[in-house]
């Protein structure tokens, strides 16, 4: 059946249903715009941007992504401008039990059962895996999976792009794949996107023809912009600046504010939990006292933000940057998976216990004087020439780590374990090292004077 066939047949199709609309309730079908509309105030549903409707995979694919039938979350801040001049929309759901995987719910656990799976079906050793790992383009679970399964599909052979799809669908189960987390896993120009292997996982609610009401459905459609795509781009302007002016209340739990603009705003002491800030501008911000427990900062700009007694804890901050913020006080006992920003940040008195931060996280020259990093892996960090006077690192795992010049007086240590690490001119003067642990650790210069070294390995005076 071509293409233009087919066209025919839907709208047929499209034309009965209308006539059986008007019939049955007395009213007009309504527009694609209210329709549209009502679509995304529902959620939970995708749009298909097509020039032939149709609900099945495509073949061909030149973006290097697997093979799928590809689509939107039908928000429309988080649709992208590709494709949107289409004279077609598909809406579609998956169906209750499809297997999707869901990048904002994909951890460690699943990764490292995915990566099993893998080796049952496939020759691949650890170093194929760590290699994969490190160069992925996004250093998360979900991520690291990507380019680990994009790799193995090239080894593989033949056409790649498809056997990449296979690897997903058939090897590890998954009929789809969600970036509801609009982390750009699946591509990075389009960071909000899904893509499915499995259309018989999919329920199709509509079909909109986006084409002007005076065309038939052949008619002359401008594809350079087409309705759609002009509507879209008026709506998710109109979505973000509605944003934009409404914050005048106190509590936004759960809401989303992804890649909207809040430079310079007063949002002192409201409540963010659970809202997404995905790549949101909340630079020069006075978030001084607000409540941003368990929310999403992915991406975020912080620069200059006032986040003073902040409250931050189990937060998602990878990739942010807080360059310049003055987190003094800050509880920021966050989710830390990829680097963060924190050049020239204040970080007195932050609140860091039990953190996992990123191997290789720079504190060089910071103020963290007071801060509390009791029981907090700290491993390969860089705390050269900081400030960590009066300090509470009880307990602290500070492995290989640099704090050349780094000023620790006063500081807490006891407990802590600072193997391999370099101390070497570090003011340690007054600290409490008891039962500390200074193996392979170089204290060329340091100033140990009224320090407290009851019970400390591997340092002999």
């Amino acid at each position: 059946m071509n293409a233009r066939h087919l066209a025919s047949r839907v709208a047929s199709r499209y034309l009965l249903s209308k006539d059986r609309y008007e019939r049955e309730t007395g009213q007009k079908l309504p527009r694609w715009k209210q329709k549209l509309d009502e679509y995304e105030k529902k959620g939970n549903l995708f749009i298909h941007f097509t020039f032939v409707p149709k609900l099945g995979v495509y073949p061909n694919n030149k973006y290097d992504t697997p093979t799928g039938f590809y689509a939107y979350p039908l928000r429309y801040a988080h649709i992208s401008d590709f494709a949107t001049n289409r004279p077609y929309g598909v809406i579609l759901a998956p169906k209750p039990g499809a297997n999707i995987l869901r990048i904002s719910q994909y951890g460690d656990d699943d990764l490292q059962r995915d990566i099993a799976k893998l080796r049952e079906r496939h020759a691949i050793s650890d170093q194929d895996i760590g290699d994969w790992s490190r160069k992925s383009r996004i250093k998360s679970p979900a991520g690291m999976l990507w380019n680990i399964t994009r790799n193995l599909s090239q080894r593989l052979g033949g056409k790649s792009v498809h056997r990449w799809a296979f690897i997903l669908w058939k090897t590890l189960g998954y009929d789809g794949v969600d970036d509801d987390r609009g982390a750009g896993v699946i591509h990075d120009n389009e960071p909000h996107q899904a893509v499915f292997f499995n259309t018989r996982a999919l329920d199709l609610k509509d079909l909109i023809q986006f084409a002007p009401a005076e065309l038939d459905p052949f008619g002359q459609v401008d594809t350079e912009r087409g309705p759609a795509e002009k509507y879209v781009k008026q709506r998710a302007k109109e979505e973000k600046q509605r944003e934009k002016e409404r914050l005048t209340g106190q509590d936004y739990t759960g809401e989303s504010f992804s890649g909207y603009d809040f430079s310079n705003r007063d949002l002192s002491g409201k409540i963010f939990e659970r809202a997404d800030f995905l790549r949101a501008n909340l630079s020069g911000a006075n978030l001084s006292g607000a409540n941003f427990f368990e929310a999403s900062l992915v991406g975020a700009n912080l620069s200059g933000a006032n986040l003073t007694g902040a409250n931050l804890r189990n937060s998602d901050v990878d990739g942010a940057n807080f360059t310049g913020a003055n987190l003094t006080g800050a509880d920021f006992r966050a989710e830390f998976k990829e680097l963060i920003v924190l050049k020239g940040a204040n970080l007195t008195r932050v609140n860091l216990q039990y953190s996992q931060l990123p191997l290789g996280t720079n504190f060089s020259n910071m103020n963290l004087t007071g801060a509390n990093l009791s029981w907090s892996r700290l491993s390969t960090f860089i705390f050269r020439g900081a400030n960590l006077t009066g300090a509470n690192l009880t307990g602290a795992k500070v492995f290989y780590s640099n704090l050349v010049d780094a000023n620790l007086s006063g500081a807490n240590l006891s407990g802590a374990n600072f193997k391999g690490s370099d101390l070497s001119a570090a003011n340690l003067r007054g600290a409490d090292l008891t039962d500390a642990d200074l193996t392979g650790a170089n204290l060329t210069g340091a100033n140990l004077d009224g320090a407290k070294l009851d019970g400390v390995k591997g340092y002999y005076p």
